[in-house]
């Protein structure tokens, strides 16, 4: 399968970064390698997928270009409670040290200390949204 050159290097930038969901590292690294010229199980093993998902990433590509490829239609449903940024907010807070005289981040504490952060980025001062409505 041929990838177009601006295709390649939209591919590279979006590896490149630092923060991608998952399921669209995994999308791109399958389209890099389709490029140039694997195998459908060959990308599979490499990627940790299943060959039916290399042949719909290839699909979807054929039929709908680099964007089709990478990202899902939006789902229908209610909209996320938190941004893009806020949830990294959230996994970074963590990811980090637990609150003094705690082993691990509880679901309370998340809620708690959560909930000010996350708002203080965003400027809602609400408190809902993290971990549970509040």
């Amino acid at each position: 399968m041929q990838l177009s050159a601006g295709d390649v290097g939209k591919l590279e930038g979006l590896l490149s970064r630092d923060v991608q969901p998952v399921r669209t590292v995994r999308r791109a690294l399958v389209l890099r390698l389709l490029g140039e010229g694997k195998s459908s199980p060959r990308i599979a093993a490499s990627v940790g997928v299943v060959v039916n998902t290399v042949c719909e990433v290839r699909k979807r590509y054929e039929q709908g270009g680099l964007e089709r490829a990478l990202y899902d239609k939006p789902r229908p449903g209610a909209p996320p409670l938190l941004s893009v940024r806020q949830r990294q907010e959230v996994i970074a807070m963590v990811c980090g040290a637990a609150p003094a005289g705690r082993a691990r981040w509880s679901v309370a504490d998340c809620r708690g200390s959560g909930a000010s952060r996350v708002n203080a980025a965003d400027g809602t001062g609400n408190g809902a949204g993290v971990a549970g409505k509040s």
